[in-house]
């Protein structure tokens, strides 16, 4: 059995403005839903800044899994890149870095 997991919006704005809105928007309400076997963000902890290379935070699921996430690019507006690492929960034995 396969799944295939897709979501798409499209909103009308400038490439800064688009920037400034995900680069500032709490995890937990872009990603509120369930997207196939990942839970949503129920919680980011860590880091009080986020949109400078560096900067980490812990993302926590609804199922109480965690991943440490690390800016990795970011220069507004065309690069926005970042790491993911540190699974905890069923992801830990699947998952080292994405």
């Amino acid at each position: 059995m396969s799944y295939q997991v897709s979501s798409s919006h499209t909103f009308v704005m400038t490439p800064e403005r688009g920037w400034d809105v995900i680069v500032g928007a709490p995890l937990q309400e872009i990603f509120d839903h369930r997207s196939g076997p990942i839970p949503p963000v129920k919680d980011m902890r860590g880091s009080s800044t986020w949109g400078q290379v560096g900067d980490a935070r812990t993302v926590v699921l609804a199922d109480g899994s965690s991943n440490l996430e690390t800016l990795v690019g970011a220069s507004r507006p065309e690069d926005y890149r970042y790491e993911l690492t540190d699974f905890t929960g069923p992801m830990k034995a699947l998952v080292g870095k994405v």
